[in-house]
């Protein structure tokens, strides 16, 4: 089974870190990048992904307020908010609105994997049961 990926981040260098570090995992694979919040949420609109890596800090509008809106235009997509920001309560606030996980810049390379495992995980068990 495939697992549809859209990264979200304003970095360049930062989306190609994430397309380094997934390459061939589990069968994730990244359909599509978004730099800011508006054109993430017409891709999230367009392509229903299965898993989003979003940043919160973005320009146009927030990872926040992309998150508020997802789950209205793609109910089934999963959230792992990585972030710059190391606020407790943003990171309440992301869980409350649905994140998956809340992963903090600078993360290692584990964090990130464990936090789509638990994705590719729950989606093996979506389609096995």
């Amino acid at each position: 089974m495939s697992i549809k990926c859209l990264v979200v981040e304003e970095a360049a260098f930062i989306r190609q870190i994430y397309r380094l570090n997934l390459h061939g995992v589990n069968g994730v694979e990244i359909v599509a990048e978004a730099r800011d919040g508006v054109e993430a949420l017409r891709l999230i609109s367009e392509i229903q992904p299965d898993m989003v890596l979003l940043e919160l800090v973005l320009p146009l509008k927030s990872g926040l307020d992309v998150l508020k809106s997802l789950h209205g235009v793609s109910p089934r997509t999963q959230v792992i908010v990585i972030s710059s920001l190391d606020d407790e309560s943003l990171r309440v606030q992301a869980k409350a609105l649905g994140a998956h996980a809340y992963l903090t810049k600078p993360f290692t390379r584990s964090q990130l994997l464990g936090a789509v495992e638990e994705i590719c995980q729950h989606y093996a068990g979506v389609q096995n049961g």
